[in-house]
């Protein structure tokens, strides 16, 4: 059975159903990380704050605390011109989303939000990268009119070689962060690893040269156990 859309009982539905939950995810979901740091706002960076609900703003400034919901009311608009300008026209839709991209990618590098440089060099050349693929998918909208179909290859090639340098870009970003999270966390629990064991060591030979001094009465006896058990402890340091 079919029915009209949005005429009776559909109609009805829609308004009881679509209209709230319309309103909750485009309006409530943007506005959350807000209403949630908005409590804390004088307190961001004591330690508790920071334990409950750091994830959601330590990437950025404290002065820019909110940015989050910055980042999804842009999302926001990405996905109803999505959406709703496809009914219109795809040239229109493009057009809309990359106006929308534009108004981030003036507002990253002016505002500067992120609490690290690296961070923030990565979003606006991220930014910057679909812009431009953006901008060059306009020309594959009517590839009936092109001058030249190579044209279109040699579109379709740079921008496929720009989205790989830039995958490839955060890929080395991201070894070089790791790199330096090894060297600075797990350099401090490896040498303490290494001082424990000293420690351990030192505390075995102390315990293994007791019973060598009792069951040995004769004082040389008892020194050349002690000196197999050093000797035996530095061959297996150098191994």
């Amino acid at each position: 059975m079919s029915k009209p859309c949005f005429t009776s009982w559909h109609l009805r539905l829609s308004l009881a159903l679509g209209v709230p939950l319309l309103v909750l995810i485009c309006v409530g979901v943007p506005l959350l990380p807000y209403m949630l740091l908005r409590p804390y706002k004088t307190q961001l960076q004591t330690p508790p704050v920071k334990i409950r609900v750091g994830f959601i703003y330590r990437s950025y400034r404290p002065e820019f605390w909110y940015w989050d919901s910055v980042v999804l009311v842009q999302t926001l608009a990405l996905a109803t011109a999505q959406v709703f300008a496809t009914a219109l026209n795809t040239y229109f839709q493009l057009t809309v989303m990359l106006m929308i991209l534009m108004v981030g990618g003036v507002a990253l590098p002016h505002f500067q939000p992120f609490e690290s440089s690296q961070s923030q060099r990565v979003q606006v050349l991220g930014l910057s990268t679909v812009m431009a693929t953006a901008t060059g998918s306009l020309y594959f909208l009517d590839s009936g009119k092109v001058a030249s179909h190579a044209g279109l290859n040699a579109v379709g090639v740079l921008l496929l070689l720009l989205n790989v340098a830039y995958l490839l870009l955060v890929a080395l970003l991201l070894a070089v962060a790791a790199k330096e999270f090894v060297k600075a966390h797990l350099g401090k629990r490896c040498s303490k690893l290494i001082i424990t064991a000293d420690n351990v060591q030192h505390a075995m030979r102390a315990w293994l040269s007791k019973p060598f001094g009792r069951c040995y009465p004769n004082r040389e006896l008892a020194l050349a156990a002690q000196n197999s058990v050093d000797a035996a402890f530095a061959d297996e340091a150098q191994l």
